[in-house]
């Protein structure tokens, strides 16, 4: 029995390994198999998490900066050349509560460079 999120999965994994020019012919291989194995029911929810798996993919490869204020465009990139993002999308959000610094998080990794750890850790050292 084929399963539609195993489809996705590797369909989605096939476009993603493959270069753009070959993207057609695998489109096309997708469809014969899914004739072949007579499983056109399936197109829905194949589809659907198609979807979901492209959104977790997007979700993991953008690097996420917080910081107390808009941080200046020479610091984005220091930040991103820091965490080997160069050419990942970059997504910035404020928080007032931080003081100073930021934290970004990036394929599941966080660089906690905050005022607030930064203190923290040094109280820590401080106190050994």
């Amino acid at each position: 029995m084929i399963s539609s999120r195993h489809v996705a999965q590797s369909l989605f994994e096939l476009l993603q390994e493959s270069p753009k020019d070959k993207h057609s012919k695998i489109i096309k291989n997708f469809f014969g198999f899914i004739d072949h194995h007579r499983a056109q029911h399936l197109f829905s929810s194949i589809f659907r998490h198609f979807e979901q798996v492209t959104k977790i993919e997007e979700q993991t490869n953008t690097l996420f900066v917080k910081s107390a204020y808009e941080l200046p465009k020479d610091v984005c990139l220091q930040i991103a050349k820091h965490t080997h993002a160069e050419e990942s999308p970059f997504q910035q959000s404020t928080d007032p509560d931080l003081i100073g610094g930021f934290i970004a998080e990036y394929k599941g990794k966080r660089f906690d460079a905050s005022l607030r750890y930064q203190l923290q850790s040094l109280r820590e050292n401080l106190t050994r």
